[in-house]
């Protein structure tokens, strides 16, 4: 008698690979797992796609992107838990197992011991891991006689023998008959399911032999929301007077129990745990990620350049909201589409976008390898570089560094031959220096690009790519790799097109069609001139721009200014 496992997944990186080990080490026949994922904010997607590939079972990955904010607390989640109705109705299975993915703890026997009371629907006790004395997880939709479940004393404690409640969740198995038979509806979904069974003459068991253990979600640091009210929207203040953000303290809290939690499961678990690091270490190492549209003019010449280089190649496609303004399209999705990717490493996710940030998210989310590469389209390195690249991840794969720069970012203009660069090789200017994130490992904790330009931040909301304390040490440049970065070597339309996007992006739409190019002062560090063509990378040499001089570059120091000498067709 073959079983359907289903499960949702949210935002649930840091105990998803524990679950994913408990499942994969049932007895039973598992006809398929199926998990309905909604959109996260940490790496759960790119953790359940390396489990389609590596898993023994059958794992079938479905979106829920139809939902509301509103519906997407577990209070609200009627809808999905009709889709698993649907998925289970389709499939030859003869039960239904519904796990929660924060289950850390499964016995290997789970289904042929739940199978063997032979119940309509039939539920194991559900404990919160780690915690003395024992509590009951959850507490909310198990009831009996119309009372939630005692956290200390849940009815079952003593007991050895099944019983019958009113309503159960988070891990029961029902037969097929019986789990289609229920209707679920809001909140709580699971609250309403048992009712309506009931009602039809079904009955709804607990195994108090049965035992599973749920993450303890509080001593991770995971808490519920306080109320919006102005005494919740205060700092805190330290022993010496120094006020901080709550979100430094949250995530301060975070980390000390995160750690702990980590620690603790590789002492109590150590089998289990050197299972879920070989998962963890099976992944690709490099992902280049790159944000695309209307990129033709060098599309190719950057992916010729990554390719050998990186695992995997995500591309981003389309417009965000600042871009409305651009309404053709060229044939830079035709190029990728022929590109000879005869190792399948691309990926192209097309859509309409909010922002670069949005965008940045989205590659964020997308990301199944160890370290994140971050090129723009229109940027290349040359071979040296890549290797350099490859090399300095594969030494630093568990985090024993988080972020790394080129020795040198080449912002061209116009051409081949006028460039600005930085002499310093961190300079956090983005007008011509390092514009956006470069190379970044993925399990930084709370990794994000909210910030204006893609900017990354971690967990305490501080930036990664400057001179951070907190990650002395843990920044590199890589020496041998430059960026050649080709973003206002264009024609006039598309450079055009750029500068109204950057000014639309900074609420300047005024001043969109003015000042083409550059005019301003730049900081000392900063030179503008000449570029040696034999310092170029050697895929450029049968470029269309290659031999030509388009600008003359005059200097009122400190400012400079740009004139077009000839326009590229």
């Amino acid at each position: 008698m073959s079983v359907l496992i289903g499960t949702k997944v949210k935002n649930a990186s840091i105990w998803l690979p524990r679950f994913i080990d408990q499942i994969e080490q049932l007895e039973g026949d598992i006809n398929k797992i199926v998990v309905i994922y909604g959109e996260s904010t940490d790496n759960s997607l790119a953790l359940l796609e390396h489990w389609k590939t590596t898993s023994k079972h059958r794992v079938e990955l479905y979106a829920e992107p139809y939902l509301s904010e509103s519906e997407r607390s577990g209070a609200t989640l009627a809808k999905l838990k009709q889709d698993l109705q649907y998925l289970l109705k389709t499939s030859s299975a003869s039960y239904y197992l519904n796990l929660d993915c924060d289950l850390v703890q499964l016995p290997k026997t789970l289904i042929p011991d739940l199978m063997s009371k032979d119940k309509d629907l039939i539920a194991s006790m559900v404990w919160t891991e780690g915690r003395t004395p024992k509590v009951f997880f959850d507490t909310y939709v198990f009831r009996l006689d119309g009372c939630m479940f005692h956290p200390y004393n849940p009815p079952g404690l003593n007991q050895t023998a099944p019983f019958t409640v009113d309503s159960v969740s988070t891990c029961y198995l029902a037969k097929r008959e019986v789990e289609l038979a229920g209707t679920y509806s809001n909140p709580y979904p699971h609250i309403p399911f048992c009712k309506t069974l009931k009602d039809k003459g079904y009955q709804v068991w607990i195994d108090p032999a049965s035992n599973v253990y749920h993450i303890d979600l509080e001593e991770i640091g995971i808490l519920h929301q306080p109320i919006n009210h102005p005494y919740s929207q205060v700092p805190f203040i330290d022993s010496v007077g120094l006020k901080v953000p709550p979100q430094q303290v949250g995530a301060q809290r975070f980390i000390i129990n995160l750690k702990k939690y980590q620690d603790a499961t590789a002492k109590t678990y150590p089998q289990a745990s050197s299972r879920v690091e070989e998962f963890m270490d099976k992944r690709p190492l490099i992902t280049a990620s790159m944000k695309v549209l209307n990129e033709s003019e060098y599309i190719n010449e950057t992916l010729t350049s990554i390719y050998p280089y990186v695992d995997k190649i995500d591309i981003v496609y389309g417009p965000v909201a600042q871009s409305s303004h651009i309404t053709f399209r060229d044939n830079t999705l035709e190029l990728i589409s022929k590109f000879p990717d005869v190792e399948h490493k691309i990926t192209v996710i097309k859509g309409n976008w909010n922002s670069k940030e949005h965008v940045q998210a989205k590659l964020l989310e997308k990301c199944v390898s160890k370290w994140m590469l971050f090129l723009d389209a229109d940027e290349i390195i040359k071979p040296e570089g890549g290797i350099a690249i490859r090399a300095f991840c594969m030494a630093n794969q568990h985090g024993e560094a988080v972020y790394a720069r080129p020795k040198q970012f080449y912002n061209f203009l116009h051409d081949f031959y006028h460039v600005a660069w930085s002499q310093n090789p961190i300079s956090p200017w983005a007008e011509f220096g390092l514009p956006h994130p470069f190379l970044i490992w993925r399990d930084l904790p709370g990794l994000n690009f909210s910030q204006f330009h893609t900017m990354p931040t971690d967990i305490y909301g501080e930036l990664i790519h400057v001179d951070n304390p907190r990650y002395q040490g843990k920044q590199k440049i890589i020496d041998e790799c430059v960026v050649y970065h080709f973003g206002n070597a264009k024609n006039r339309e598309r450079t055009l097109d750029k500068l109204v996007f950057e000014r639309r992006r900074d609420h300047n739409p005024d001043a969109a069609e003015k000042d083409w190019w550059f005019t301003g002062e730049l900081p000392a560090e900063f030179v503008v001139g000449d570029f040696d063509e034999n310092e170029l990378p050697e895929i450029l040499r049968g470029h269309k721009y290659f031999g030509k001089r388009n600008i003359e570059v005059t200097q009122k120091s400190p400012s400079y200014k740009f004139k077009i000498l000839s326009e590229v067709n």
